[in-house]
């Protein structure tokens, strides 16, 4: 599926400053110690343009398969708009960093006439701070209005990616901090119960323009990213030597028509329902078994208990 966002008056400094978040002007001090943080963020479809979605898609496949054109009871709308569409785990523990993607779809199978049932597709990665990463996803058969008739299949790849410069003064995180004080910023609490500062106001106090961020943040038209008010920055860097930044919550801009045809692209605007600083976090969290476990779950499921 592709996300497409508009980009609103004003759009192009904030992702510039996203961008600065990343560069030399954050670099970070030699290693301090880094407490295991898990969090968990989900998005939701918007209401009621996903019923509306659905009832399409049925009513194709019944078409495409020549099927009486019967209703399909669905889940009451109170439920639907409950269903995480998207929901991504994420685990810092030091070098090691992992994230386990999950994508659901309420669908018509057409294997089973045109039954409701949830469609899901797994991603996951994980990456050692300036070493290497390890990366796959399942590609399920999603039935497209043409080809209802088609058998949905599954399959799933992994692969591996080294880092070549781990010996990069920038890997090595020598460099001095440049710490922002958080602790007057306007705050957002997730329903986690963690709270996060918008980058439009970090990066103005970053800018030496304490408050100036405010318009911007502001601005409902803008995509920003709200990081953790503590954690903006995690002590290790990615397996490129890139920073980390724990994001909690983000705003996207989104097209009204596009919306309207694919109700599950408004789940891109995710929030975080969990936050654990100081978690336990298992080494095998960070394997390439536990990855390929991951990306190999089934895709097609009943209904059940999870509507």
């Amino acid at each position: 599926m592709t996300l497409h966002i508009r980009l609103g008056r004003g759009a192009t400094l904030i992702a510039t400053l996203l961008g600065l978040v990343n560069a030399a002007q954050f670099a970070q001090a030699e290693t301090p110690a880094a407490p295991g943080i898990r969090l968990v963020q989900r998005g939701f479809a918007k209401m009621p343009e996903q019923r509306e979605s659905i009832e399409r898609l049925v009513s194709a496949c019944q078409t495409v398969l020549k099927l009486p054109a019967t209703p399909v009871k669905l889940p009451a709308d109170g439920v639907l708009a409950h269903l995480a569409v998207t929901e991504v785990e994420r685990l810092y523990d030091g070098a090691w960093e992992a994230e386990y993607e999950t994508t659901t779809s309420v669908m018509p199978d057409p294997r089973a006439r045109c039954a409701l049932k949830l469609l899901r597709t797994y991603s996951a990665r994980v990456n050692k701070s300036c070493s290497h990463r390890i990366y796959g996803a399942t590609t399920p058969g999603r039935p497209e209005l043409a080809n209802m008739e088609a058998p949905a299949s599954a399959s799933w790849e992994v692969a591996e990616e080294t880092y070549a410069g781990a010996g990069d003064r920038k890997c090595q995180m020598t460099e001095s901090a440049a710490a922002v004080d958080t602790s007057a910023l306007p705050k957002e609490t997730t329903p986690s119960g963690a709270s996060c500062v918008w980058m439009a106001d970090l990066m103005a106090a970053r800018l030496g323009r304490p408050g100036s961020g405010a318009a911007a943040k502001a601005d409902k038209s803008l995509p920003d990213a709200c990081v953790h008010a503590r954690w903006y920055l995690y002590p290790y860097r990615n397996y490129q030597g890139q920073a980390r930044r724990i994001t909690l919550k983000n705003r996207v801009i989104f097209n009204d028509e596009l919306v309207s045809a694919v109700p599950e692209t408004y789940a891109q605007a995710r929030d975080t329902f969990v936050f654990q600083e100081g978690a336990v976090i298992a080494p095998a969290r960070f394997t390439r078994a536990a990855l390929e476990a991951f990306v190999k779950q089934p895709v097609w499921l009943s209904m059940g208990a999870d509507l």
